[in-house]
């Protein structure tokens, strides 16, 4: 917080400073600056008028002397032990005391300002995780008895239809559009972060399709989608979106399985054109 050391727009049209030089006015201008800055409640020490007078033509201490007298003789200051004290002073400026209550009230709203948005800025990106929730691969092939992972209040295909608890939010969830497509959002999105924008949409449409996704609002899964994109791993072929990656795992497990599943049929021998050998 900055101090001020105020001085009244009648100032110069003030008997008691008609009274006095310009040099002895400009003398309480400045030590009335200094006690302000320095909080001393307007008391002003000797050395620092010397000091306020000092490159003027002549003795400092003389000429020190000269406008002390002025000052002190028009009401200006009065003289104390070690110095002298401006006149009035706290009629009319903030005590030492003001100041520093108000420093400390201003430092409290500024960490309370600062808690305030870091809790905004925790609460944003709990939201975004928890919405961008990857499912984990389902290692039971019986599609009646998907283990996927359902994103934060995603519809549970499983779930009885005829539960006493329907959700009201799970009633508003739809499998991916047809028409789907992104919008002028991602768009914008995408060329700031640097995103090829159609192959990240065809990751996600495949996504979403072969994982059976719902959720009640598309354009928002594919923007959660997009701002994940971000978290990448730079190798010879760009970035990998860690979601991408994994489904690329699932889909290399499915080609694993259907290559085991091929070996044990039987195999041909020689030259043969089938399994006997002729």
């Amino acid at each position: 917080m900055m101090t001020w050391f105020k001085v009244d727009d009648g100032y110069a049209e003030h008997p008691k400073t008609l009274e006095i030089s310009l040099a002895a006015s400009g003398l309480w201008v400045r030590c009335g600056a200094w006690a302000s800055k320095y909080g001393t409640d307007g008391f002003i020490p000797q050395k620092t008028v010397w000091r306020n007078c000092e490159g003027s033509s002549g003795n400092p201490k003389n000429i020190a002397k000269k406008l002390v007298k002025e000052l002190c003789s028009s009401g200006f200051w009065e003289e104390v032990d070690g110095g002298f004290m401006i006149h009035d002073f706290l009629d009319f400026n903030f005590s030492n005391a003001d100041i520093q209550r108000k420093r400390e009230e201003s430092n409290a709203r500024v960490t309370a300002l600062r808690e305030r948005r870091k809790r905004e800025r925790n609460r944003v990106t709990r939201d975004v995780k928890e919405e961008s929730v990857t499912p984990l691969p389902n290692p039971n092939p019986n599609p009646n008895t998907s283990n996927d992972v359902l994103d934060a209040g995603e519809e549970n295909p499983s779930e009885d239809a005829t539960s006493s608890k329907p959700s009201k939010s799970r009633t508003s969830k739809t499998l991916i559009p047809d028409g789907w497509h992104p919008s002028e959002h991602h768009v914008q999105t995408a060329s700031e972060r640097g995103i090829d924008l159609a192959t990240e949409a065809e990751k996600f449409r495949a996504y979403a399709e072969s994982n059976a996704r719902r959720y009640a609002n598309w354009d928002q899964a594919f923007n959660n989608w997009l701002l994940n994109a971000s978290n990448f791993n730079r190798g010879q072929h760009g970035y990998v979106n860690r979601s991408q990656q994994r489904y690329e795992q699932n889909m290399q497990r499915v080609r694993n399985a259907e290559i085991a599943e091929r070996a044990k049929q039987p195999q041909l021998t020689g030259g043969a054109d089938n399994a006997f050998g002729f």
